[in-house]
């Protein structure tokens, strides 16, 4: 990804908005691609800890390269990820997740992020049409999960999700 996107551009707004406000010790940037948005966030908060992961391996290999190209130290942080490989999770509990990625990824994963997703933390998640917006919400809902700020621009919406108990 570039940066240039909508769904990227709110990610980043996001990311910096909240870096203001929070110390996000882990962060975990799911369905990296470029890994833009885990770069964006360890440049806005150089103290958290960065996990980038990715299915495609093409995606690893650009992570790394643009990883590399930002002066950031990979520091095996970086996972290609299927669903035999699971070594992001390591009983790690994160702040904050970035998921820049289709609706029905989304969906599919709340479990994970449910899971993964420490008490207080917090989601951006990005890839979603303005009429799929109530969908993933209600789901989101069910696992303690709300909505606290919702960017749309175009046909393109972004949300801020934060875990409650």
């Amino acid at each position: 990804g570039t940066g240039y996107h909508f769904t990227t551009k709110h990610c980043i707004e996001n990311i910096f908005e909240l870096s203001k406000l929070n110390k996000f010790q882990n962060v975990l940037d799911y369905g990296s691609g470029s890994g833009i948005l885990g770069i964006a966030a360890k440049k806005l908060m150089p103290y958290s800890k960065i996990t980038l992961i990715d299915k495609d391996n093409l995606a690893i290999k650009m992570t790394y390269l643009n990883l590399k190209k930002n002066n950031i130290k990979s520091n095996n942080n970086v996972f290609e990820v299927s669903s035999i490989k699971k070594k992001y999770i390591k009983r790690n509990f994160y702040n904050l997740i970035l998921a820049n990625i289709l609706l029905p990824e989304l969906k599919s994963l709340i479990k994970e992020f449910n899971y993964i997703l420490g008490y207080n933390g917090v989601i951006i998640v990005s890839g979603i049409l303005i009429n799929q917006k109530n969908n993933l919400i209600n789901l989101y809902r069910k696992f303690k999960i709300y909505p606290v700020k919702i960017s749309e621009d175009e046909k393109w919406i972004t949300i801020i999700f934060k875990k409650i108990k």
